[in-house]
């Protein structure tokens, strides 16, 4: 691929932005596109799945997950005051 050349990604969610840190560590330029008209104060992602992990371990930033992140033993899940979901980690 010829570093010249610039990336569409198409969504700005933890995949399209994990995608152009990655890219972006590789000196290639990236354009982020996504359908919302600005962000949000709701996460979009609840945790972080192993093949993440393995992908932000190639960016070095493993150890500041580990410094910085919230560590969570259960997560439940209400909608309407109704439990929908139990994870026990």
């Amino acid at each position: 691929m010829e570093r010249n050349r610039e990336v569409l990604i198409v969504g700005a969610g933890p995949t399209g932005l994990t995608l152009a840190c990655a890219l972006a560590v590789e000196g290639i330029k990236c354009r982020i596109i996504d359908k919302r008209a600005s962000s949000s104060v709701l996460p979009r992602a609840i945790n972080i799945s192993p093949p993440t992990l393995h992908v932000f371990s190639k960016l070095n930033l493993n150890k500041k997950l580990w410094v910085d992140g919230l560590k969570l033993k259960e997560l439940t899940i209400y909608w309407n005051k109704k439990r929908l979901l139990n994870l026990n980690y």
